[in-house]
């Protein structure tokens, strides 16, 4: 279903990107609500065991412009932007994390197949570089630090070299 509104068009911008409706009005947007969602799902259709989609190239090739999508809209510091509020923000980037983040575990957990591997290659990049990016900026709200410290944990499963351990006690700390 959301084949339709993912952007085709190589000339364009926001060329991978799946178009919602919910916060970023039939734009573009890397957050958890837009892009993140469908490119989640497309994942979860390809990796699925019995699938009908399983292992489809087409979908594969979707999947990985999808994911540039997300990578182009990254700032420099590997922080996403809620284009309707928080700009570089942490907590954001971390929602994005979260999602991603058990979709990079299934695929690496999925052998003998080069689709999965790709996916767990290509979107565990994005979300090393966002846990990155989180490290050390903040929340913008109390209410935030639980998505950051989640989204670092669970990167941090996937990749243990992340230096975020400390940064997530001292979050924990605070109470």
């Amino acid at each position: 279903a959301a084949f339709s509104r993912q952007v085709r068009d190589k000339s364009h911008p926001a060329y991978g990107a799946y178009l919602t409706d919910v916060y970023a009005g039939g734009h573009p947007n890397a957050d958890h609500v837009s892009n993140v969602s469908d490119l989640v799902k497309a994942c979860q259709v390809f990796l699925a065991p019995g699938s009908p989609l399983e292992e489809d190239e087409d979908l594969l090739q979707r999947i990985r412009d999808s994911i540039a999508f997300q990578r182009r809209w990254q700032r420099p510091t590997g922080l996403i932007d809620l284009t309707s509020l928080n700009w570089e923000s942490p907590p954001d980037t971390g929602f994005t994390v979260e999602t991603c983040s058990s979709v990079v575990a299934a695929a690496r957990a999925k052998s003998g197949s080069a689709g999965a591997a790709v996916i767990a290659k290509e979107l565990g990049e994005y979300v090393r570089t966002a846990a990155q990016g989180m490290i050390g900026r903040g929340f913008h709200t109390p209410n935030h630090r639980w998505v950051v410290c989640s989204a670092l944990a669970q990167a941090m499963a996937l990749f243990p070299d992340l230096p975020a351990r400390d940064y997530v006690d001292s979050i924990l700390e605070i109470g």
